[in-house]
This record gives structure tokens, sequence and C-alpha cells, in this order.
């Protein structure tokens, strides 16, 4: 008896997971970026910059044409001393968006 009871307490637990990982695949792609920049620009204020450069690199993945998440990347590369990839996210903003006037 306590076997079944256990087995259907993980089915329940395991339907529950499966369900919140669905519905956290729902989330739109703008959604998802701005998750990512606000946690991103959060690291980049308490110079965990491992940390921004990683969230920044999943906004620039959840929306590839905007400028916005290579700009902040360029910042956290720049704080780092990773000259070459600030180049490279900075050409890369201003490529998606030559009207950025902060790249």
């Amino acid at each position: 008896m306590r076997i079944a009871v256990g087995i259907g307490k993980r089915c329940v637990v395991g339907i529950i997971l499966g369900i919140m990982a669905f519905t956290g695949c729902a989330r739109s792609p703008q959604e998802k970026a701005a998750g990512f920049m606000k946690s991103g620009k959060s690291h980049l204020e308490q110079k965990d910059y491992a940390r921004a450069i990683l969230q920044f690199q999943n906004a620039a993945q959840a929306l590839p044409a905007d400028a916005e998440p290579y700009y902040q990347l360029a910042l956290a590369n720049s704080a780092t001393g990773d000259t070459r990839s600030m180049i490279a996210n900075l050409r890369k903003a201003t490529e998606l968006n030559p009207k950025h006037s902060a790249a």
C-alpha cells in the first residue's frame, strides 16, 4: 500500500513539473529576452561580469535581430578587458541597428 501511495505522489509531482516546463516554453521570445536583459543588467551592476555575459548571450539568442543585447555584451566584455569580443559585439549591434547611438 505504501509503495502505491509513493508512486502516485511521484506521478502527481511529475505532472506538475511537466506543466511548469511547458508553460515556461510558452513565453514569447520578447518576454524571454526581457527577462535575460533585466538579469544581465543586474549582474553587470553587481560587477558579476561572467553571469551578465551569459544572460546577454541568452537575450541575443532569444532575439537575434535586436541590437541591445549585443551592445550590453560589449559593455560587459569591456569590463572584463576582452577587447576583441567587445569590438565584435559593437559591430554586431551597429550592423543590426545603425542608429543605435550608444553603440
